[in-house]
């Protein structure tokens, strides 16, 4: 007996030991870290001045670019080249130095873009700031994907809203009459190829193809690929081509693609990339003179694995191949994203 207690406490000793390590590791670690973090985070408490934006840099060494990134007319191109400008006083979208936050803003809500996070975000400002938002009468959307409706009306005298972030259809006229004037469009969108597996994912395309035509759930999205306006014209879904395209009020087969991703980037003070999610809520804190409290956000709906399938595949040449019969399919939403997303770096140059 007497020796089991003293392995007893000579295990004790032991764990105390491993324990007192651990927490000293993890201090120091900590230390460091917040340190680094912190050198980071102070200087969006105040606007950036040129010699700043470094900070920029730095997000975007530690990030995995491929080679279409780091083209000239990519968003790393039109982001890095600020530096060679002379930035003087902070401008905005408001076309004005940053003083007072401005929180009258539209969001126009695209499909599986990251779009819940930002809405999420959104909400959270109205009710931070009492603000005012259309809010659903029955499901969590403002009768998308029908003529915008559904929702309460503002409690304002002026009976229009400070902020929209729901899917709700873009009709300008529509939204000029319930937004307050002087609103600001904002949206965000995604490489295309990578929105359209989100996408194929999310409305269960692959259990709808395979009842449809009894084909292996993993065989679907290359069935879809190879035979789009088939599956179109039997499901008679409007919003299976060019996805992104349709949230923004786009007819297929009606509207002229060109035309109308024209007059849209006319419209929009400014557009995020979800896959430069980071860097968008840097540059749109900066647009709108947002506080740094107001881009803290919680990441929402990350889909780790999709039903057809992993989300990507190593044989690069497949993916390639299954891309380019995707963009034959939906050149509009690839007009959209290389038009719009250039705004990103447009914006980030005037900040």
């Amino acid at each position: 007996m007497p020796n089991a207690a003293k392995v007893l406490k000579l295990v004790n000793i032991l764990i105390v030991s491993l324990l007192v390590a651990y927490l000293l590791t993890k201090v120091s670690w900590t230390s460091s870290s917040s340190l680094s973090s912190s050198s980071r985070l102070v200087a969006f408490e105040r606007p950036l001045v040129s010699s700043e934006f470094n900070v920029f840099d730095d997000v975007f060494s530690k990030r995995n670019l491929s080679n279409a990134d780091l083209k000239d007319d990519g968003p790393i191109a039109n982001l890095s080249s600020r530096n060679s400008k002379n930035h003087g006083n902070e401008s905005s979208a408001l076309g004005r130095e940053c003083r007072n936050p401005f929180y009258k803003l539209a969001f126009v809500k695209t499909h599986k873009c990251a779009s819940d996070t930002i809405a999420a975000h959104f909400m959270r400002l109205v009710e931070n700031h009492n603000l005012e938002m259309p809010l659903p009468t029955g499901p969590w959307n403002l009768n998308w994907p029908n003529y915008p409706g559904h929702f309460y009306k503002s409690r304002k005298a002026s009976k229009r809203f400070d902020m929209q972030m729901l899917h709700m259809m873009y009709y300008p006229s529509v939204w000029d009459q319930l937004m307050e004037p002087g609103y600001k469009l904002i949206s965000v969108v995604r490489q295309p190829f990578h929105q359209f597996k989100s996408f194929f994912n999310y409305f269960g395309l692959s259990k709808k193809l395979s009842e449809f035509n009894g084909i292996p759930v993993d065989k679907t999205l290359d069935e879809f690929l190879t035979h789009p306006q088939q599956f179109y014209q039997v499901f008679a879904k409007p919003f299976w081509k060019n996805s992104m395209l349709f949230d923004f009020g786009f007819r297929n087969g009606v509207d002229n693609p060109e035309t109308f991703v024209r007059n849209l980037a006319k419209r929009f003070s400014f557009v995020m990339v979800s896959d430069y999610f980071d860097e968008s809520m840097i540059v749109l804190r900066h647009q709108f003179c947002l506080p740094f409290k107001d881009i803290l956000m919680r990441i929402k709906n990350v889909s780790k694995k999709y039903a057809f399938g992993p989300k990507t595949t190593e044989d690069e040449e497949e993916e390639q191949r299954r891309e380019e019969k995707y963009k034959r399919w939906a050149g509009g939403d690839y007009l959209l994203f290389h038009t719009l997303r250039l705004s990103l770096g447009k914006n980030s140059e005037d900040s």
